[in-house]
């Protein structure tokens, strides 16, 4: 049986209940879910356009994906080491 994907709705609160455990200010919360699904439509977006949809994954295809990956793991950890640092220190 396939693995249930979560929908966007439910990587968002995810997101909310990771990153913003106390909850955020009402137009904080709007603009983080805009930047949030932007950024979904923005990687699905590249995809279709860089990726054929009528093809395997190549070797190159799935090199771009780790390396995009690669990426933003780095980004989460910097942002999340900065995160960790006392204030006024970062």
């Amino acid at each position: 049986m396939p693995m249930k994907r979560p929908t966007v709705e439910q990587l968002w609160r995810s997101y909310v209940q990771a990153v913003y455990p106390q909850g955020m200010a009402p137009d904080q919360h709007d603009e983080c879910r805009r930047a949030f699904y932007a950024a979904i439509k923005g990687w699905i977006d590249l995809n279709m356009a860089v990726l054929d949809p009528d093809a395997e994954p190549t070797d190159d295809d799935l090199r771009w994906m780790d390396d995009i990956y690669d990426e933003l793991e780095a980004f989460g950890s910097d942002e999340f080491l900065q995160m960790l640092e006392p204030a006024g220190k970062a």
